[in-house]
């Protein structure tokens, strides 16, 4: 029993393949590596069925940004394929079970609980991979405007998101089938000399993976400028192809630009004075050091809102 208000059960995945066990003692050690003072979540389903304790249910949270007060972060052990990245339902019939039995008995102990979410309902995310209001709706007596709306598909969510870092932008990564999305794969398509089916087909997910494994889904920095730079390549492409680019015509002009800037930075740095160049290097130094800083603030933050 806590003293903690509690009011909803936020549902996870630990993102980990299926079929593979992940121990509580083993998510602790990842999330203590970020920095926190203990596991997120405060219950664990193994892939028996096994339901371990996590954090301790009088303590608050740390599995979804913005939400862990009032909240019970409940994660499953599983949620990806076996190919360790497509989201999916991975649960057995032993964690369907289990984590049904968990939900009844914190709402039976705890009458405040009143909704039960998945962390996609919070985040731009799969996690958990299947639409918890909607499966739970029953208990928890979500209406229908705030349960998944129909026809989701996970697996459509996370390839919506490789085409928008492929600068195809098509509004939110929502699950959904919709006209905007269509278009988003076609203009895709044409782009890379595919055939425009409109459809996620093999060929145009064999791509749009290729920006997946270029960009690691743990280095939210990175992951942002590749975004940008994916659709600014694009962009300036279609400019230069249209002659509606202003100064950025072609991207031979680019290049050119390029070649240039490097003839001036080696006539610059013929007649710089000695002590510009220890400056230089210190400078440089101090602010990599805070670049670095901040990134890992930004991949420890991004890092929590995934647990």
């Amino acid at each position: 029993m806590t003293n903690r208000k509690l009011n909803e059960i936020v549902v996870h995945c630990a993102a980990t393949p299926e079929g593979r066990e992940v121990s509580v003692a083993t998510i602790r050690k990842w999330h203590k590596a970020r920095g926190w003072s203990d596991i997120g979540y405060h219950f664990v389903i193994g892939l028996d069925g096994k339901v371990h304790k996590g954090r301790p249910l009088s303590k608050t949270g740390a599995h979804v940004r913005g939400r862990n007060r009032g909240t019970v972060g409940i994660c499953y052990v599983g949620g990806v394929s076996r190919d360790g990245r497509t989201p999916k339902d991975t649960r057995t019939h032993s964690q369907k079970a289990a984590l049904l039995n968990l939900i009844n008995s914190l709402m039976a102990e705890y009458p405040s609980i009143k909704l039960i979410s998945g962390h996609h309902d919070y985040a731009a995310k799969a996690c958990p991979s299947f639409p918890a209001r909607e499966q739970y709706a029953d208990l928890s007596g979500a209406v229908a405007k705030t349960s998944t709306p129909p026809n989701v598909d996970e697996r459509y969510r996370y390839l919506q998101r490789l085409l928008t870092a492929a600068g195809y932008p098509h509004g939110l990564a929502d699950g959904i089938k919709g006209p905007r999305t269509i278009k988003a794969i076609k203009d895709y398509q044409e782009f890379m000399g595919l055939p425009k089916s409109g459809e996620f087909d093999k060929a145009t997910v064999v791509n749009l993976r290729v920006i997946e494994e270029t960009v690691s889904p743990r280095r939210p920095a990175v992951t942002a400028v590749a975004f940008k730079t994916a659709a600014f390549d694009r962009i300036s492409t279609e400019k230069a192809a249209s002659g509606t680019g202003g100064t950025l015509t072609t991207l031979a002009s680019i290049k050119e630009g390029a070649d240039s800037v490097g003839g001036i930075v080696a006539t610059f740095a013929s007649h710089v004075p000695d002590w510009f160049v220890p400056v230089a290097l210190t400078g440089a130094a101090l602010c990599f050091g805070y670049t670095w800083y901040r990134r890992d603030k930004r991949q420890r933050e991004a890092q929590e809102a995934l647990a």
